[in-house]
């Protein structure tokens, strides 16, 4: 007989003893005489551990792995139990006697070989066998796949290392900051522009306004205080344009040229790349140096120009920059 008849068989025990009433095995009267001396709730606890630890070893599969030797015991045992619980659960409680004791023995010899098997570790002391494998199969899917992105980042990498690649992204990066460069010279000339029509206008509008108000102070209606704020609030008026493109003019150039220094330092960094392996013995701070460059090389470069507007020295820089760009220009006017 193959083991799986013998498994078969067990099953078909297991759902037959669990869907009788087997409470006359642990029944109290004054007629009946204990089994091996316990009590009905201690030869309860046997009986429905003993079904229970079966039902389980069958959900999860473990009778498999059990010697035929013990799966032929516990199948003997569970029909030997059958036949004779057929005598004994038609019977009243005060008609029992001793006639469930023979099929205790039978249920007693099954949690017996449950025990000496290693079954019962199985089923109690150990994790749930096949929800952990189905986890690690899982988690080997995944390992696998990030080992895959892994390997194609370092084919990335290699190929990133290759000198020609290298020199066009340089060459790239190259043309990319000359093409700034001239757009930030544009935004200076209308930085030089604006501030000199502002200059200009800003004495032109106070003279004309000066001119339109001294008749009225003459008449004597206006006193000097009130002529010195309509002067400035009219001022404020009408050179607010002038001064709001001279302020936008100064920020596109200042962002300009931040994106120029930006292109200007992808373009060394890309040109200097595949050394970075070469110049370092240790394999490991290679590595980690050519990532943190492929990284530079590949930001966005309004990030880079983002993390400039953080700092807190280069608003001062340009500031004074352009202040001197306007002084110069000021004494051309005067």
């Amino acid at each position: 007989m193959s083991t799986n008849t013998y498994i078969e068989g067990i099953k078909a025990n297991v759902e037959r003893n669990s869907s009788e009433d087997l409470s006359i095995l642990w029944a109290e009267d004054t007629n009946i005489q204990k089994w091996n001396n316990l009590d009905s709730s201690e030869i309860q606890l046997l009986v429905e551990e003993t079904i229970e630890l079966l039902a389980i070893a069958i959900d999860k599969n473990l009778l498999v792995g059990l010697p035929f030797n013990y799966l032929n015991g516990i199948n003997n045992s569970l029909n030997n139990f059958n036949s004779q619980f057929q005598s004994v659960k038609g019977l009243q409680q005060n008609q029992l006697r001793n006639q469930h004791h023979n099929p205790l023995n039978q249920i007693n010899s099954v949690n017996s070989s449950i025990r000496n098997s290693g079954l019962y570790s199985l089923i109690k002391l150990s994790p749930d066998i096949p929800e952990t494998d189905k986890l690690i199969q899982q988690q080997l899917v995944n390992i696998n796949a990030r080992k895959e992105e892994l390997d194609k980042l370092t084919t990335q990498v290699r190929t990133l290392l290759s000198p020609a690649v290298a020199d066009r992204l340089s060459t790239a990066f190259s043309k990319r900051k000359e093409h700034i460069f001239w757009q930030k010279i544009s935004w200076l000339a209308l930085v030089i522009i604006s501030i000199g029509t502002a200059i200009y206008y800003t004495s032109d509008v106070t003279n004309t306004i000066t001119e339109l108000i001294n008749p009225v102070e003459k008449s004597g209606k206006v006193d000097d205080s009130t002529t010195i704020g309509i002067i400035w609030i009219l001022r404020l008026l009408i050179l607010f344009p002038i001064y709001y493109v001279v302020f936008f003019a100064i920020k596109q150039y200042s962002k300009e040229r931040k994106l120029e220094e930006v292109y200007a330092h992808k373009s060394a960094i890309a040109e200097t790349l595949p050394s970075y392996p070469e110049l370092l013995t240790e394999k490991s701070v290679g590595d980690q140096i050519t990532s943190e460059a492929a990284s530079v090389i590949f930001s966005p470069a309004e990030k880079e120009t983002e993390k400039k507007e953080r700092g807190k020295n280069y608003k001062i820089e340009d500031i004074k920059e352009l202040i001197d760009v306007a002084t110069k220009v000021s004494k051309t006017i005067e």
